[in-house]
């Protein structure tokens, strides 16, 4: 489960559905969700990040990637790791783009069961 900071709450299901079916799956719809929407695309995870400047006192915010590209990655490892017993990822392989450098996660056990 994760929830944003405008509390909207987002099962796996939730988000392999949206990708799937409106965020370019299976097509890409011209209106999203606007909970999705906020999450992917408006920064409502709740989290900011700063780089720094030329100014050692003077920090600049940056974009915080969304966290479905990394939930969804995590989510096929875990198929991988369950379906073949002899897959390994040892961390040799490094994957391009940015990514989120600290996360805060509240784990909340779901009574659905699709």
């Amino acid at each position: 489960m994760i929830s944003d900071g405008d509390g909207h709450k987002f099962t796996r299901k939730d988000l392999v559905l949206a990708v799937a079916n409106t965020d370019g799956g299976a097509h890409v719809d011209p209106v999203l969700d606007p909970a999705y929407y906020a999450l992917t695309r408006g920064e409502s995870f709740g989290i900011i990040r700063v780089v720094p400047t030329d100014d050692p006192n003077v920090f600049r915010r940056v974009a915080t990637p969304s966290p479905v590209a990394v939930t969804l990655r995590q989510m096929g490892h875990e198929t991988l790791k369950s379906l073949c017993p002899d897959y390994s990822y040892d961390g040799s392989c490094h994957y391009p783009g940015g990514g989120l450098c600290w996360m805060q996660a509240t784990i909340t056990p779901s009574t659905d069961t699709g």
